[in-house]
């Protein structure tokens, strides 16, 4: 494993569940978690503090992810027919409103960054996957293999497979594409009535 980032980020992991696959009230979750650095192809970890740092300064509301200051751990939720989205940032849930959308503007971003980074720009050190902050990075308060069907056979490293998360941020990006033209959509309506 490689552990120079020219990034942004590393140590990314994701994972997904699905319930009721094959009814038309299927639910998928999708966890996401990525550590974020500053280097020369960018201030990620810069923008994360600027972040929390104005929610903590204007709204007392602290953002901070409780594992490591420089994780950020994303919760997508889709229930497809009941047409209900909701996010998590760093373990807690964003309602769409004025106040979260800097939050919600900063998950795309990085989602999308993620999407479109090569495999090999894409660093998981070895530390970080024998380091106490591993089985928890994904769930916050939970130890991953409380989430795994296979405990005998489960291996860390599939969670860090960058395919995987790639498409995983993609889905996640289309997600907020997706809710926040709909809360626009909403939000014009009610102006224009």
């Amino acid at each position: 494993m490689n552990n120079i980032s020219f990034t942004g980020f590393k140590n990314l992991s994701y994972a997904k569940d699905l319930y009721g696959s094959k009814s038309p009230n299927c639910i998928i979750q999708r966890f996401m978690n990525v550590e974020l650095t500053n280097d020369a192809s960018g201030q990620d970890l810069e923008m994360l503090k600027n972040l929390i740092k104005k929610y903590k300064t204007e709204r007392n509301f602290d953002l901070t992810n409780p594992l490591n200051p420089n994780f950020v751990n994303i919760f997508y939720f889709n229930a497809k027919e009941m047409g209900k989205k909701a996010f998590s940032f760093n373990g807690i849930v964003l309602p769409k409103n004025k106040v979260t959308m800097p939050i919600y503007d900063f998950i795309a971003r990085l989602t999308n960054k993620i999407a479109g980074t090569p495999n090999e720009l894409l660093p998981v050190e070895e530390s970080y996957i024998k380091s106490k902050e591993a089985p928890f990075a994904l769930l916050i308060k939970e130890h991953i293999t409380t989430h795994v069907d296979d405990v005998i056979n489960f291996n860390y490293n599939d969670l860090h497979n960058q395919d995987w998360a790639k498409k995983g941020a993609s889905n996640i990006n289309k997600g907020i594409h997706a809710a926040m033209t709909k809360y626009f959509n909403v939000s014009e309506e009610k102006v224009l009535r």
